[in-house]
């Protein structure tokens, strides 16, 4: 998938202006917080500057602030297009450096958060050992569901929004279902998990 595609992805599993109480990130448009309207804009927001939010400044936000900024494009997959999704997704909910560290577990580099030349070196050696991003992509899957498994369990009122992170999840696991069996080696299959 390239970058507008992930983008349109993100808009539309986001959807519109959303202001749930219970909600960590608070009121959000296109899945975009007020802390990261006010980051973007370099000045102090409202909830009305989140409402008056549009399409195209969403868009442009994503790219500058997930994709372009941390980096992740340089993780772009040739044998799994969906793993820059999952990252960029990933980014999205958890702030940038979240999966990039999720990467450098993976791949044996120093989990700063950054990715710079050592993570991409890394990532290259990783991929040419393992034939390929399919257990690059389960074991950043794999830790993103522990990590939401570690925000309910410190703080449980965030369960209400399990059932649609899962939906969430699943979207990105479906379409790497249909592999063949050989692609699908990972950490998520290691228990016979198909």
């Amino acid at each position: 998938m390239n970058a507008n595609e992930i983008i349109d992805e993100l808009i539309r599993r986001e959807g519109g202006f959303v202001n749930d109480p219970d909600d960590r990130g608070g009121a959000t448009k296109f899945g975009v917080t007020e802390s990261t309207l006010s980051g973007y804009l370099g000045e102090p927001v409202d909830v009305d500057d989140v409402q008056r939010l549009t399409v195209d400044e969403a868009r442009l936000i994503y790219e500058r602030l997930y994709i372009t900024s941390p980096k992740l494009d340089a993780l772009a997959s040739a044998t799994v297009p969906r793993l820059l999704d999952l990252l960029v997704d990933s980014a999205v909910q958890h702030g940038p450096p979240m999966p990039v560290k999720w990467v450098q577990r993976t791949v044996g580099a120093l989990d700063d958060g950054l990715i710079g030349p050592l993570t991409l070196d890394a990532v290259q050696a990783f991929r040419a050992a393992m034939g390929g991003d399919a257990e690059l992509f389960w074991s950043v899957f794999r830790q993103r569901l522990e990590y939401y498994g570690r925000i309910i369990r410190n703080d449980p009122s965030q369960a209400k929004f399990a059932r649609g992170w899962m939906l969430r999840m699943g979207e990105f696991a479906r379409p790497l279902m249909v592999m063949a069996p050989h692609e699908r080696q990972g950490p998520l299959h290691a228990g016979g998990v198909a």
